[in-house]
């Protein structure tokens, strides 16, 4: 899945936990912010996941640490 441009926000990430075989999710040139990646913490079929030009700072790490991607 591909999430780009200004319009896409942590409204936006809700839904993906709607999608069990989400696999690669690559977030571009979005409004989402480092509160808004907690909503990708229940998809455990992700194993792939790219967050470019996207507002997000330090306090995102230890949410990206709990994603299936690590595990």
């Amino acid at each position: 899945v591909v999430l780009r441009g200004p319009n896409i926000n942590g409204e936006c990430l809700k839904y993906l936990s709607e999608m069990p075989r989400l696999r690669k999710l690559l977030i571009r040139d979005t409004s989402i912010v480092s509160a808004d990646l907690l909503w990708l913490k229940d998809i455990e079929s992700l194993d792939h996941i790219e967050i470019l030009y996207t507002p997000i700072d330090d306090k995102c790490i230890d949410t990206l640490r709990g994603l299936s991607v690590w595990r």
